[in-house]
């Protein structure tokens, strides 16, 4: 687990269920980036984080889809890449660390991990996404004592087993999979819209994520390995424009919540790397936020093209 700061990422609960759109509609390519590092600042409050993706090696990607097949009790034709998304955070004093495991051909989630740690306030929550649920099993301390130990060590359990609707064609998809959705699928998918269902505090709703237009984007974040240290790295790159709004369902008054944001957000992805430049949002209390990219890592592969721009 890489180390990083994020207060913004503490909020990552829900899931989005991933409609027809996603489950026949464009496939995913090879993301640029390895790792990514953000930061915010807001009246005197300072959040950095870096969120991290790696490939699955065989035998644990084995296990995975074969806990995801007990659970949903259907077979896919044919095995899929599994990637691991890592964050942990950090924020007046509340540390969260996170592990998320998707496929890769349609970002579906199959597990997530999510450890909090704050002095009385400790828990685990371990979720198993499937088509028709999402199970859940919580662990928390019984006393201050226990707490020392590792979460498998905490006695107070609890179990939850969460329906789906029964219309749904495709997978559930956990929030902090839309950082590699948006830089792994083509930006011409976007143009008309990819919609999801949100599923958060026991209740849906619809999400439509949408290129609005593009803008020219100051940004000044370090490609590590290629731009030179020192001096002055901001530079003006072009960036596509993606809106994700929500539209309640009956019974559902849940915002669209993301990384700690809430209501109608904006990513701002740079053209040709498809990095997530900068997240626009609301984070009550404090009003609205933006995360700029301090830093990314490529991944190591020479056929992806360099965002440096010439001279």
């Amino acid at each position: 687990m890489t180390r990083l700061a994020f207060g913004l990422l503490l909020a990552l609960g829900g899931c989005l269920v991933a409609t027809q759109a996603i489950a026949t509609g464009p496939r995913p390519g090879r993301v640029w980036w390895q790792s990514l590092e953000f930061r915010a600042s807001k009246l005197m409050v300072t959040a950095t984080a870096e969120v991290t993706l790696s490939e699955v090696a065989d035998d644990e990607r084995s296990q995975l889809l074969l806990d995801t097949l007990l659970l949903e009790g259907t077979a896919r034709t044919a095995e899929p890449r599994v990637l691991r998304l890592e964050i942990e955070s950090k924020l007046l004093g509340r540390t969260s660390l996170g592990t998320l495991w998707l496929r890769a051909d349609d970002a579906s989630a199959l597990r997530r991990v999510q450890l909090e740690t704050r002095r009385g306030r400790e828990r685990q929550k371990t979720y198993r996404f499937g088509r028709r649920e999402v199970t859940t099993v919580r662990l928390t301390p019984a006393d201050p004592s226990e707490a020392q130990g590792p979460p498998e060590s905490w006695s107070q359990r609890s179990d939850e087993s969460i329906p789906l609707p029964s219309d749904l064609t495709g997978g559930v998809i956990d929030p902090t999979a839309l950082l590699y959705a948006v830089s792994a699928f083509p930006p011409e998918s976007f143009r008309e819209g990819l919609r999801f269902l949100t599923y958060a505090g026991n209740a849906v709703q619809e999400v439509e994520v949408r290129w609005t237009g593009t803008e020219t984007v100051t940004t000044a974040y370090e490609i590590e390995g290629a731009t030179p240290g020192g001096g002055d790295r901001r530079r003006q790159v072009e960036a596509m424009v993606y809106s994700a709004a929500a539209r309640a369902l009956p019974g559902s008054e849940q915002q669209l919540e993301l990384l700690g944001l809430k209501g109608d957000l904006d990513l701002i992805i740079e053209v040709g790397t498809l990095v997530p430049l900068e997240i626009r949002g609301r984070l009550p209390p404090v009003g609205r936020v933006v995360v700029r990219l301090e830093k990314a890592r490529p991944a190591p592969d020479p056929k992806v093209p360099s965002p440096i721009p010439p001279g």
